[in-house]
């Protein structure tokens, strides 16, 4: 078996898992999102050892010279774009939404200074 047919399967699940990224930011999933990114961590480590061993092996990463694994790589590539852009997206989103409550808190505030009396109520003394 060549380099590249056993590093074809570890591409294919590192897709998968940027796909699974892509619908749990799309659901608004975080756990599954960390979830998603755990497996690819997990994943990242076996993919790395399979380029220590090839490296070790004087193969010189031999297997990211095959033009149809370059072309996973670079669709890879995009789709780890795609997922961080959406997820600047969200954040902001939720940094906006974030904001807009601080501001209606702060002029909820300043209505409770402006209408609230500022003497202690008497009337407990009348009972």
């Amino acid at each position: 078996m060549n380099e590249s047919s056993e590093l074809a399967p570890l591409l294919n699940q590192w897709r998968l898992l940027t796909e699974g990224e892509a619908g749990a930011i799309t659901g608004n999933d975080w756990p599954g999102l960390a979830e998603q990114q755990d497996r690819k961590r997990r994943l990242r480590e076996q993919i790395s050892s399979f380029l220590a061993a090839a490296d070790s092996a004087s193969t010189s990463l031999r297997p990211l010279r095959d033009p149809g694994l370059k072309a996973r790589l670079a669709e890879l590539l995009t789709l780890e774009a795609r997922n961080r852009d959406a997820l600047q997206a969200k954040r902001h989103e939720q940094k906006n939404k974030l904001d807009g409550v601080a501001q209606t808190v702060r002029r909820l505030q300043g209505l409770r200074r402006a209408y609230a009396s500022h003497s202690p109520p008497h009337w407990n003394s009348y009972s």
